[in-house]
């Protein structure tokens, strides 16, 4: 099924919109950008990586093919947001899929990625409550989404499991760092209640069963 709707979206939708001519190429990117969701986005190391693989292009070629893919829907972008500064930032930003399905069904299973596949689920969910959602930067920290509605905030990290005294300092840090009265989250898939230092945990099963945090 999501192999049909893949092949409908890149063969009908932007081969045929955007008259791509370098067919191979695009497909490689696609695969590259369903392989690394949720990591840091850059042009440079997309193109220094197609390039150590025979392939020749160019940074613009990998922008328009990111525009295709976010116009088509496939993916979608998150930008970074100084949280002391409320600057939105330029540059390091990092893209999920609209239906992490696809990277299920094309891209072949690696239990490493598993953090940036529920990463991915609970952004498009955040997405679908309504929240606009950004990367926080806090000083050399980052905290995965700041979500803004109605004039409201909360701040969320997501990770597998707290399974490690050195897993949760990573995780609860950054949210230490943020000095004010809003909401602050862990997402895991652990079952028993971990929040401490007022940070809340919320387990991600919970989380998608409820439209309440």
């Amino acid at each position: 099924m999501y192999l049909y709707i893949y092949v409908f979206i890149v063969y009908n939708d932007i081969f045929g919109r955007y008259a791509i001519k370098k067919m191979d190429l695009f497909k490689r990117f696609t695969n590259y950008i369903m392989n690394t969701m949720g990591e840091t986005f850059s042009s440079k190391s997309i193109t220094n990586y197609l390039k150590n693989n025979t392939e020749k292009t160019s940074r613009n070629t990998i922008l328009n093919f990111t525009n295709y893919l976010v116009n088509a829907y496939f993916i979608s972008m998150i930008r970074r947001e100084d949280i002391i500064g409320k600057k939105i930032l330029s540059t390091e930003q990092k893209y999920y899929l609209m239906d992490h399905g696809f990277h299920n069904a094309l891209i072949e299973s690696n239990w490493t990625k598993q953090t940036h596949v529920i990463e991915n689920i609970v952004y498009i969910e955040l997405l679908r409550r309504g929240y606009e959602v950004k990367i926080g930067k806090i000083y050399d920290k980052e905290i995965d989404f700041l979500c803004k509605k109605d004039g409201n905030k909360c701040y969320i990290q997501v990770t597998w499991q707290l399974s490690s005294l050195e897993t949760i300092e990573r995780e609860i840090t950054p949210l230490l760092k943020v000095r004010n009265q809003f909401d602050k989250y862990i997402f895991s898939m652990d079952e028993h209640d971990m929040s401490q230092r007022g940070i809340k945990h919320k387990n991600i099963i919970d989380f998608l069963k409820n439209d309440d945090f």
